[in-house]
């Protein structure tokens, strides 16, 4: 489950920050997650699944999804210039 969501998240193109605000779920909370240290609770799943989701979504639909929350190069894109 743990791995399976960083690959979802990163076959999406979002950052862990960006999924965050997605999603409404904290960062960290992703981190511990993808990392293995918790267990999320399903409702906390269902959030991230479905930010991913409806990202997805939108992508395919052609609609603008903001560079912020898209993947960029090696790194993740924090919306700071010079990285």
């Amino acid at each position: 489950m743990h791995s399976e969501l960083r690959d979802l998240r990163i076959q999406a193109g979002l950052s862990q920050p960006a999924l965050a605000r997605l999603s409404g779920v904290r960062q960290a909370t992703i981190s511990e997650v993808e990392r293995g240290l918790i267990d999320p609770r399903l409702s906390t799943m269902n959030r991230l699944k479905s930010a991913i989701d409806k990202h997805n979504l939108a992508r395919a639909s052609g609609v603008s999804v903001p560079a912020v929350y898209e993947v960029r190069g090696a790194g993740f894109s924090n919306g700071e210039q010079g990285e």
